[in-house]
């Protein structure tokens, strides 16, 4: 119908109509593919699809740059709509080593730059001269305990209070044999073990009290074999004979005899007594587990042929999960209900953070997670000695007598001392490295 004089005929109506149609087809697609992450690549006349990039690190006043361009925006940052392509990524931070790593940006996913602490540029400070080998940091990180040659003959045993920056000396040993030291996970009490007679000898010592030291050994007349301390807030150091295992609460310089010793090695795990026994009849090493006051076989392991049943010992047990130390040809083996795996000059370590176990041999870092099997995080043309985890993401590595930090999940690994370095610890609350080297001992923040 049209009304006489209109100006918006029908036709018109119909052409605005159409207009309107093409628009809606045309937009709406175009917006859904926009805000889904899709761009036109009008060099190629291609439409793509755009990732993001997530970063979360610290310190928090750290600046990014991509492809040296800088994101002027604050930590933590999102980036939406990035074309996907290689990009050079680089985070900076006043009195902190860059970090840099190449990351690919892909269709419709996300790349996350997270559980990352930047290095702090710092040098190393003495603490102790001489030549020390041995050191232990407590678990609080308030007590630092090492050796020191003091003679051609002779060794001193000292405690540097790490907060109030004492030295407190402990004891003289008369020998230059390898000692032993080893704190309580939740107290400051240091057991001591030195090699320096026929019958070794194992000393407790109260860090807030140095008075108070307690020598087990002169209170047995068997050799002592082998100790461990218990998870516990209250110390309890176990130990054994070759008849009986013991346990000795060094606050009261009380002990109790717990079991009759009748097994090749023993450990305790959050209250569980673990075994272990071994048949040199069938090559087989039978673990078995404390449950409730009853020994129950854990699993048997079936050795190679070739190989020996004497001188295993259960280095460590959690969980699932146990593992084996032979003393004599120095092999590793993680032990899981149904199966063993091998690690030839194997150490590990577990993460307290994360509960993951670290392993490395001479060559190879491995992670193995709770749940999980192990995997190889890296190979290493100079030999490691020693690793310990920083954090979640974060390992010092003592590569060829060189101190590093790897950042395992990117493969980024930052040297921080230049010495030679022969052994270290962390305290990694506060973030403060102790390193020996051949002019003694040194603090090194990170």
């Amino acid at each position: 119908m049209e009304y006489p004089g209109a100006v918006f005929t029908r036709p018109w109506r119909l052409f605005v109509l159409g207009i309107f149609i093409f628009l809606f087809c045309v937009l709406v697609p175009a917006v859904l593919l926009y805000t889904a992450g899709f761009r036109y690549d009008i060099k190629n006349g291609l439409l793509k699809a755009t990732g993001s990039v997530n970063i979360d690190i610290l310190p928090k006043n750290a600046v990014v740059y991509l492809n040296d361009l800088l994101i002027h925006k604050d930590i933590p940052i999102r980036l939406t709509n990035i074309k996907p392509q290689t990009y050079r990524l680089r985070i900076s931070a006043p009195n902190y080593y860059d970090w840099e790593k190449q990351i690919v940006v892909t269709n419709e996913q996300t790349t996350y730059i997270n559980n990352i602490h930047l290095l702090k540029k710092a040098s190393p400070e003495q603490i102790a001269t001489g030549t020390i080998p041995k050191i232990a940091l407590s678990t609080d990180g308030q007590y630092l305990a090492y050796t020191k040659a003091s003679s051609a003959s002779s060794t001193e045993l000292w405690l540097y209070n790490t907060q109030k920056k004492i030295f407190l000396h402990i004891r003289s040993i008369a020998s230059l044999k390898p000692v032993r030291l080893i704190w309580a996970p939740r107290t400051n009490f240091l057991a001591l073990t030195d090699n320096s007679n026929s019958s070794p000898t194992l000393v407790v010592i109260d860090s807030e009290n140095i008075e108070h030291q307690f020598d087990i050994q002169s209170t047995t007349s068997a050799p002592i074999i082998s100790f461990e301390w218990r998870n516990t807030t209250e110390p309890e150091l176990y130990y054994n004979t070759s008849t009986t295992l013991n346990v000795l609460f060094p606050r009261l310089q009380h002990q109790l005899p717990v079991a009759t010793h009748t097994f090749m090695d023993w450990h305790i795990d959050d209250g569980e007594l673990w075994a272990l026994e071994n048949s040199t009849t069938t090559g087989q090493l039978r673990i078995i587990k404390d449950v409730l006051g009853f020994m129950t076989p854990w699993t048997t392991i079936t050795l190679p042929t070739n190989a020996t049943t004497s001188g295993w010992r259960i280095a460590a047990a959690h969980k699932a999960v146990v593992w084996l130390k032979q003393l004599h040809s120095n092999e590793l083996l993680l032990v899981t209900p149904n199966k063993y795996r091998q690690f030839s000059q194997g150490q590990f370590v577990r993460s307290l953070k994360s509960g993951e176990w670290i392993i490395w041999t001479p060559w190879e870092l491995w992670d193995f997670p709770e749940e999980g099997e192990p995997y190889l995080i890296n190979r290493f043309s100079d030999t490691l000695a020693q690793v310990l985890p920083l954090d979640e993401a974060t390992l010092a590595l003592l590569r060829g007598n060189k101190l590093a930090i790897l950042f395992s999940s990117y493969n980024i690994e930052q040297e921080l001392a230049p010495q030679s370095i022969s052994a270290f610890t962390v305290d990694t609350s506060r973030r403060i490295l102790y390193f020996v080297d051949n002019q003694g001992l040194w603090k090194l923040p990170y």
